[in-house]
């Protein structure tokens, strides 16, 4: 499920900000400049794709973090290469490894360990 620029920009300060927000607490955080209703759209929106966990305060809604960003992000790239991968792999994969390489390379070492214990859970008939 893809987000907006602003939905981005929300699920941003909720994972900076580990204390659950009302909409007001959320309009004031991202700086003032958003309508009182779009930050409660937004949050509502964001609440109905799943990204975030809300408890109701009152007559208002305090809303959370459902997920990481970092699990946030598995999930959107799980969902992209499951789209691309069905047509040719190899230069998608190479991308991937030149990607991590050149964001951070102490991460190779880490792909490539994970890349092999996938390869044994799936000799061993595990999923």
């Amino acid at each position: 499920m893809e987000v907006g620029p602003l939905e981005q920009r929300v699920l941003d300060l909720f994972w900076k900000e580990p204390e659950a927000m009302l909409v007001r607490e959320a309009q004031t955080a991202l700086g003032g400049d958003l309508a009182y209703t779009t930050v409660m759209t937004t949050l509502d929106r964001l609440y109905k794709k799943g990204f975030l966990a809300r408890r109701r305060e009152g007559r208002a809604f305090r809303y959370s973090a459902r997920t990481t960003r970092e699990a946030f992000a598995a999930s959107l790239l799980r969902r992209s290469l499951g789209r691309l991968l069905p047509g040719s792999s190899r230069p998608l994969l190479a991308s991937l490894v030149d990607a991590v390489g050149e964001h951070d390379r102490t991460l190779l070492p880490e792909l490539q360990r994970l890349v092999q214990e996938k390869s044994r859970a799936l000799r061993k008939g595990d999923l």
